[in-house]
């Protein structure tokens, strides 16, 4: 099992393989086996004789790391969407649309991997640069100060307005 920072590296990597030669990415999704080159610098037998398994282990994951971030970026352009048309995050509780609620649950659990450092850094610039929204969900994840000064300010707001602390209820 891989690191959080080791799954990064490898997705940055498949990534710029991706982009830069076009069809090593059409190779993999296509389901036909992509080209890769290896080279060992080991002289032991007993990895040469293992070289064929390991290149068919480095392109299944390959494949499955663009596979899945493919559909990552698709999810993310759907909730840009909707949040540019609506002006709001969706609803993982929403009763009358299934389809805001699918996004809405999507996005809960890409909160709790960016609070929890699991995301990708090409995930994260993807929210920093999109919508305001988007970009202060983000930054409300990754940065808990800001989070806090948030409150004292809605804490603040409250007390000049109504003259006095918030009661429990």
């Amino acid at each position: 099992r891989h690191s959080p920072e080791e799954g990064q590296e490898l997705q940055c990597f498949v990534s710029a393989l991706a982009r830069a030669d076009y069809r090593f990415e059409q190779s993999l999704k296509g389901n036909c086996k992509g080209r890769l080159c290896f080279i060992d610098l080991k002289v032991d037998e007993a990895v040469n004789l293992r070289k064929l398994a390991i290149i068919r282990s480095v392109s299944e994951v390959l494949a499955c790391t663009l596979h899945s971030q493919g559909k990552w970026e698709a999810r993310f352009r759907d909730l840009s969407d909707f949040v540019l048309q609506q002006q709001r995050l969706p609803n993982s509780k929403n009763k009358t649309s299934s389809a805001e609620r699918r996004l809405g649950t999507w996005v809960k659990n890409q909160a709790g991997h960016l609070k929890n450092g699991r995301s990708a850094s090409y995930q994260i610039q993807a929210f920093q640069t999109s919508h305001p929204l988007l970009q202060l969900f983000c930054k409300r994840l990754l940065d808990p100060d800001h989070r806090f000064m948030e409150k004292c300010d809605d804490l603040k707001r409250w007390v000049i307005a109504l003259g006095r602390m918030p009661r429990r209820s």
